[in-house]
């Protein structure tokens, strides 16, 4: 757009645009004597003749010409300038100012403006192309660069907007969009508001057809270098982690896990228990119209469980998901340190296992097995009675038939004995403790009390937990680098006897620190027993 000083009459004057010129109207020209200064370089020079003519024209230095008529002549490339403020310039002796393309409606409501190459006509014409040229310079100077500019909103409806610049494309190409000097190809920057993604990548086919999203071609073809893929920054530049090439095939994918950048480092208080309290489940997902079954863990499960593998919304997780809404998810790849710890407290089991599978065949003798049975199966001896824990026989034989017997037992309610025996073919129960009677020629069955038979069932009441003892000592001291041999430890019951022990925890005699070695066990009535407890230090080379 092309705006020339117009004159309506001899006192009014305005600049219009070219389109709006019409036969009649008057147009500022320059006078002869001032495109003559204009050509000597004299303009400015008061002291000249030609200045001292100047003032003395009363109509200074602009000649009204009026045009005669408007014709036509095409379409042909011309420059364009843009002149600030009120300045103006002379172009093919014409007074004009600022040639720069405005939409319609400047100063009021300005609309849509569009620039377009000229279209084609006739039947399958290819359009051609809108090139735009930067300025061109000379040698080493290389030419300007393509800048976009537009003008965000003020802070009131009195303040005028002030163009800025949103994108620049480099003489060298590189495009930057909000950066000035764009460091990378394409470089984009931005402070967009909290929570709102800086970028976005949509593919927006419907239906279900296959529709890819990024393509990232990177990397090398031999795999000898290991090309970074994708790289996650903080924005102070920190790394915390990426995808590289791995090899030639595959990617790896990368988590900053740098000792360096660590402290508080003890060993892990998850292990075997809590990897065994989580649910593997078979599902599909309800959007899912294949419903293609899937294999996992349930993020609000595995959530009460092990929650460092596990990102919420802030939700409460029962509530129905709102369009638009992150749902709970999972990182896999965070139960690997669980796994490796319950395999190693499964291996210190079998360690325990196997320890107490070669003390057993050790017990090979007479002696040996005396002293097992004594030191394990008999509580005491009082006046020739033999107290026991437990006894489990194959045929178990109560008296004779020179003395037949019974047995006594304690009522559960009012503690009192009871002699359980048989009498003629019959079980009975009398108060009282059972007395051996010696046999006679002819037997007289008692008259009175009348036998009853007594079909409650026995039971024996097991409620004390097994008792854990530690081989060796409870605190031990290795020097850091040194080798760690776990001692095990022994655990008897008052009815199950010898029991297995449960080891768990592990030492890292690369580190040093203090380490815990948890030992526990149950007999069969789930008698949980007192856990005990072994200290580790390992400490630095004196």
């Amino acid at each position: 757009m092309l705006n020339l000083l117009t004159k309506k009459n001899k006192i009014e004057s305005e600049w219009l645009k070219v389109s709006e010129l019409k036969a009649g109207m008057r147009i500022a020209v320059p006078k002869d004597w001032v495109l003559g200064m204009h050509l000597d370089g004299m303009l400015a020079d008061a002291s000249s003749a030609r200045r001292d003519a100047q003032l003395r024209d009363e109509d200074g230095e602009i000649f009204w010409d009026e045009i005669e008529s408007i014709k036509h002549v095409g379409v042909e490339q011309v420059w364009d300038i843009e002149v600030e403020g009120t300045h103006n310039f002379i172009g093919n002796n014409i007074f004009a100012h600022n040639t720069v393309i405005f939409g319609a409606g400047e100063a009021s409501t300005p609309t849509a403006t569009t620039i377009r190459g000229a279209a084609a006509t006739g039947l399958n014409i290819a359009g051609a192309n809108l090139t735009f040229d930067a300025s061109l310079g000379t040698g080493t100077g290389g030419s300007g660069a393509l800048v976009f500019r537009t003008a965000p909103v003020a802070a009131s409806s009195s303040i005028a907007n002030t163009f800025a610049e949103i994108m620049r494309i480099t003489p060298g190409g590189s495009v930057g969009i909000g950066i000035a000097a764009p460091t990378n190809i394409l470089h984009v920057t931005g402070t967009p508001a909290s929570g709102t993604p800086t970028a976005r990548i949509a593919n927006t086919l419907a239906g279900t057809t296959k529709n890819n999203g990024l393509l990232i071609l990177a990397g090398n073809d031999t795999g000898v270098a290991a090309s970074e893929l994708i790289t996650f920054q903080r924005p102070d530049a920190t790394v915390i982690g990426s995808i590289s090439q791995n090899g030639a095939t595959t990617v790896a994918y990368n988590l900053s896990s740098d000792r360096r950048i660590k402290d508080n480092i003890t060993p892990t208080v998850f292990g075997l228990a809590d990897l065994l309290k989580i649910d593997v489940q078979d599902f599909s997902f309800i959007n899912d119209i294949s419903k293609q079954k899937m294999t996992g863990f349930i993020a609000q499960d595995l959530n009460n469980i092990f929650p460092g593998a596990v990102t919420t919304n802030g939700d409460n997780g029962i509530d129905s998901l709102a369009l638009g809404i992150t749902p709970w998810m999972i990182d896999y790849s965070k139960l690997t340190p669980l796994l490796v710890k319950s395999i190693q407290d499964l291996n210190l089991k079998i360690t325990n296992i196997e320890t107490l599978q070669a003390n057993a065949n050790n017990t090979n003798t007479f002696g040996q097995y005396a002293v097992e049975f004594f030191s394990s199966g008999i509580k005491s001896i009082v006046d020739g009675v033999v107290y026991m824990s437990n006894l489990v026989v194959d045929n178990l034989t109560i008296g004779s038939a020179e003395k037949p017997v019974g047995f006594t037992i304690y009522d559960k309610t009012n503690n009192a004995p009871f002699c359980v025996s048989m009498i003629a073919g019959v079980l009975a129960s009398e108060p009282g403790n059972c007395q051996a009677v010696a046999v006679t020629s002819s037997p007289t069955p008692p008259a009175s009390p009348t036998p009853t038979l007594d079909t409650t069932p026995l039971v024996v009441s097991d409620v004390e937990p097994p008792v854990i003892t530690l081989n060796g000592g409870a605190t031990i001291e290795i020097v850091v680098g040194g080798v760690y041999e776990e001692l095990g430890a022994t655990a008897l019951d008052d009815v199950n006897g010898s029991v297995p022990v449960v080891i768990s925890g592990g030492v890292d005699t690369s580190l040093v620190g203090t380490y815990t070695i948890h030992y526990n066990t149950t007999d069969s009535s789930n008698n949980v027993a007192i856990e005990v407890l072994r200290t580790v230090n390992v400490v630095a080379t004196p």
